[in-house]
């Protein structure tokens, strides 16, 4: 049998049979019980991280937290399967909060599922016509400038939360107003 019968063949295999094959050509590559370590505490790290990020940012966008968990064990999965490398990296990102909240709020589940999808398919169709070389024109301090606001927001969003204004008269006060609040006050000077 030659390779390119092999290869054929395993084409029309099973899905766990592709798993098994990779792994056997994995450990064969030298993966041996010391990589094997390294990589089940990088994923009980993960885990220990995504899960409780996942579960926070479903409440936090209005959603049962069980809708962490089914994000996180999809993203897991799908990484899992579709293969992974060191520089990609996946599960829940505090960043997106900002643009999930008012999806959630004015197009409720199916709002953020729809866009989900779309953005999935901005990705893809990305990816395909290789714009991530893009990014290399982008200068870094507006890459630090974006982090430091999504942080600033997601700050605000949570300090409705943090100073328990849960009252009546909740739903008229906006990220805005306590953003200028905020920035108003001497707290931390």
């Amino acid at each position: 049998m030659t390779l390119s019968q092999c290869d054929r063949n395993r084409s029309n295999s099973p899905v766990i049979l592709k798993l098994a094959i990779a792994l056997r050509k994995s450990i064969s590559a030298g993966y041996d019980s010391k990589t094997f370590l390294a990589d089940l505490m990088a994923g009980l790290i993960v885990g220990m991280i995504a899960i409780p990020l996942g579960m926070s940012l479903a409440i936090s966008t209005g959603l049962p937290p069980q809708f962490g968990l089914y994000t996180i064990i999809v993203v897991g999965a799908l990484t899992a399967i579709l293969g992974g490398s060191n520089c990609q990296v996946t599960g829940p990102t505090a960043a997106f909060i900002v643009v999930l909240v008012p999806i959630v709020q004015q197009y409720g589940l199916s709002g953020l599922l729809t866009a989900g999808l779309m953005a999935g398919f901005i990705l893809i169709a990305m990816g395909l016509l290789r714009m991530g070389k893009l990014i290399e024109f982008i200068p870094h301090p507006v890459i630090t400038g974006f982090t430091s606001g999504i942080a600033l927001v997601i700050f605000t969003i949570q300090l409705k939360d943090f100073l328990a204004f849960h009252s009546a008269f909740n739903q008229h006060i906006s990220t805005k107003d306590l953003l200028f609040l905020f920035s108003t006050s001497r707290l931390f000077l």
